[in-house]
């Protein structure tokens, strides 16, 4: 799939949250730490201290890594796009993208409620990276993706992708609408559904990095 990208790094206007899925479970031996599920056991081999609390938290729902003592200060400099400070986070999420499947990233509002929409992962082999994506491009849905409706939460899926992303609330829900019945921009889906435009990027960056959405030709 073609996007246009920068070398910049994605930071949310909302907040990213991080979770363990729920069949995970995290057990620590020795030196090692495991997280086994459905899809059989990762260990990960001596992993520092600040990885192994980041983990614990994880098991108890979507959580703010940054709050994490130690990742604090990453998360000040990742925030404000400075490259310098972020080696401690790096080294915690090279350890989330060895857990593939078993990590699931959602986006939350900063009013101190529930995620608006996660990405959980449809197989193990899935390492959630999200590129700086230009707010000017415009997106429609991917090719064969579909949107279910179970009267609670809508769910974006397509064939032969990695994830797929379970909608909860506004505004999540109502971009992917607005995308759906009309392609276009993070600007002009702003414009148009009177959602702060920082918001609409959020989910159309999470969206096109699940390659649940793509580049309008």
């Amino acid at each position: 799939m073609t996007r246009t990208t920068t070398t910049r790094s994605f930071v949310p206007h909302g907040r990213l949250l991080w979770a363990l899925t729920p069949d995970a479970v995290l057990s620590e031996e020795a030196s090692d730490a495991t997280v086994s599920g459905l899809w059989g056991s990762v260990t990960l081999h001596s992993p520092p201290e600040v990885t192994l609390e980041a983990l614990r938290r994880m098991t108890l729902g979507p959580v703010a890594l940054e709050n994490v003592d130690d990742l604090r200060q990453d998360f000040l400099g990742w925030s404000t796009e400075s490259e310098a400070g972020c080696r401690t986070w790096s080294s915690v999420k090279e350890a989330l993208n060895a857990l593939g499947g078993y990590v699931v990233p959602s986006l939350a509002l900063h009013d101190g409620l529930s995620p608006v929409m996660s990405m959980p992962a449809t197989s193990l082999d899935r390492s959630f990276q999200v590129p700086y994506a230009d707010p000017r491009t415009s997106v429609q849905l991917a090719d064969g993706a579909t949107i279910t409706d179970d009267g609670t939460i809508f769910t974006l899926s397509a064939p032969d992708r990695a994830s797929k992303a379970l909608l909860y609330r506004w505004p999540a829900k109502d971009v992917v609408q607005a995308i759906a019945e009309a392609p276009g921009n993070a600007t002009q889906i702003a414009a148009t559904s009177r959602i702060n435009s920082g918001l609409v990027h959020d989910v159309i960056s999470l969206l096109l990095a699940a390659e649940l959405l793509r580049v309008k030709e």
